[in-house]
């Protein structure tokens, strides 16, 4: 399984960072369709994406697509960033 690696904690509040595998499915969706799947999270926000591909930092939309080896930043609580990961692999 895919590791969550914690950057920054706030008290209950967690910035962590994961990877999404090359064969997630998740691949190749909108964070706006991931994001809105019965279950996800709704208290967690999508931070930031480093996209492997052009090697660069992104501030997610809804239209932004996610791909396999992006670096995706979660803030929430790390119960909820758990949950998220589990749409994210």
């Amino acid at each position: 399984s895919p590791e969550l690696r914690t950057v920054i904690s706030f008290g209950n509040i967690e910035i962590c960072i994961f990877i999404i595998p090359e064969k997630a499915q998740c691949v190749g969706q909108k964070v706006v369709k991931v994001a809105s799947l019965k279950g996800f999270p709704k208290e967690i926000n999508i931070t930031c994406i480093f996209k492997n591909s052009t090697n660069s930092f992104i501030i997610p939309r809804g239209d932004s697509v996610l791909n396999g080896r992006d670096k995706v930043f979660l803030c929430g609580s790390i119960q909820d960033i758990k949950a998220a990961k589990g749409y994210l692999s």
